[in-house]
Order: C-alpha cells, then sequence, then structure tokens
C-alpha cells in the first residue's frame, strides 16, 4: 500500500499490514456503508481478487498475492464466463459460494495452480453496485495462513425464509467443526436466527456490516468475527461472515 492509493499507507506500513480491499455494501441505489478489510504478513499466501465484467467475460480488475506468484499469473491471463469457476458462479447464481480444497476441485479452473500454490478454501462474493456491471470479490486461502479459520453463508432471502426476518446458514466451513453446511436435503436441520438475534441477528436487523471483537454471541473459540450484508432489488439476501 503506498500513500497515492491509501492516505493511512505509513500507520499500514508501521502496524505490518500489506493489503486491503474495501467493500462497497449497497441496497439499490443506496450506498449504506464500506466495509475495508486489512491484511498482515508479506509472506502471506492466499488472494484478494476483484472481477469485473467486460464483453461477456469476468476480468481480473485487481488483486492481491502475497507470495502466490504463479498463480497470479495464472491469474491475470484467465477469464471466466457466465457459470465458470468459482468467480463465474457467483455471476451466474448472484449468490455468495463457498468452494473447498481448490487444487482438486473441477469446479475451480485455475485448480492446477491453486494446487501448487498450497491454497485450499476459496469464498466468494456477489458485489452489487448500480448500474449494470458486475463486480465479483474472492477470498483464497491457504492453511498456513488462513484469511480466517471459519467462514458461514446465510440465506435471508424472502422466498426461502419467509415474511420473518430471519435467516438460515446454508453454507460453512470451520476448522474446529468441519463442514456447517445442513445434512438434511432440503435443509429442515438449517441453524436459524432471527433480527437482533446474536452477530448475525444483528446484521439483519440493520442491514449494515458488523465487525465484533469479543463479546457474546461467537461461536466457542472464537474471538473475532466480521459479517457482510448482500443485498438484492428485494432488501437483505444474504450475510456472510468470517471469524479468527
Amino acid at each position: 500500500m503506498d500513500d497515492s492509493t491509501f492516505h493511512r499507507a505509513k500507520a499500514a506500513a508501521a502496524s505490518g499490514l500489506t493489503a486491503a480491499v474495501a467493500i462497497p455494501v449497497f441496497a439499490e441505489d443506496v450506498l449504506l456503508a464500506i466495509l475495508v478489510v486489512l491484511f498482515a504478513d508479506a509472506e502471506h499466501v492466499g488472494a484478494i481478487e476483484v472481477w469485473e465484467d467486460s464483453a461477456n467475460s469476468l476480468v481480473l480488475s485487481d488483486g492481491y498475492y502475497g507470495t502466490a506468484e504463479e498463480f497470479e499469473r495464472v491469474s491475470k491471463a484467465t477469464t471466466f464466463g457466465h457459470g465458470q469457476g468459482l468467480p463465474g458462479g457467483v455471476w451466474a447464481s448472484e449468490t455468495p459460494i463457498l468452494m473447498r480444497d481448490l487444487g482438486a476441485s473441477y469446479g475451480f479452473l485455475r485448480a492446477e495452480s491453486a494446487g501448487k500454490a498450497g491454497l485450499k478454501t476459496g469464498l466468494g462474493l456477489p458485489i452489487p453496485t448500480p448500474g449494470d456491471k458486475t463486480y465479483v470479490l474472492t477470498l483464497l486461502s491457504a492453511p498456513g495462513t488462513p484469511i480466517a479459520h471459519r467462514f458461514e453463508i446465510w440465506d435471508a432471502r424472502a422466498e426461502r425464509v419467509g415474511p420473518e426476518k430471519k435467516a438460515l446458514r446454508i453454507d460453512g466451513l470451520c476448522e474446529r467443526e468441519g463442514f456447517l453446511a445442513p445434512k438434511e436435503n432440503p435443509p429442515l436441520d438449517a441453524l436459524s436466527v432471527t433480527a437482533w438475534q446474536g452477530p448475525i441477528g444483528r446484521v439483519l436487523g440493520s442491514g449494515l456490516p458488523h465487525v465484533q471483537v469479543g463479546g457474546a454471541g461467537l461461536p466457542a473459540g472464537y474471538t473475532q468475527m466480521v459479517a457482510l450484508p448482500i443485498h438484492h432489488e428485494n432488501g437483505l439476501a444474504y450475510v456472510v461472515a468470517w471469524y479468527l
């Protein structure tokens, strides 16, 4: 990070921070918040990618790859069609997608280079903005330098949960507990929360991102969390949370 793009560059450098991504939260045309996520460790193995649509495909707009230089080279030369790979899948479904074991996944088009880089987990997020432009944010994590130790995706769409302001946990991955996705199909056993119930419920109630350090409501063994709301035309659609 330098002074031309990040006004707090000197303070960031003194704190060991090496990269940042700013995530806008829009409800239709209204900007509700901007969540800024900062990353440390120059020896980090992982990636933060911003993909945007261009000529009916997604191209890399920007990215940070730490020491994964070969994966960065491959990514800069890769484009995704509608429904292809993790970014294309998010684009087609307009939903967050959590992908496991990237190096062995047929759904991850850069699997070979991801495996060589040690990347294991991928989280793809649709980033709605005003206008016709499509943006997808991907966070790719390695076990040795994880972006987070626990990921959760909550579905808050009215067509899924009904008129009540609530959300169902539809997917997740935890280093301690393993898969957090419902075991039944349809997911009758999905964990649910209502507005203002715990940290996820706070996002449901406010429609805004939530950052928590300590306090009640966090899963056992975790002390920090970030929860990001994703709005569609009809209101809050998803909440994505990650924990440290």
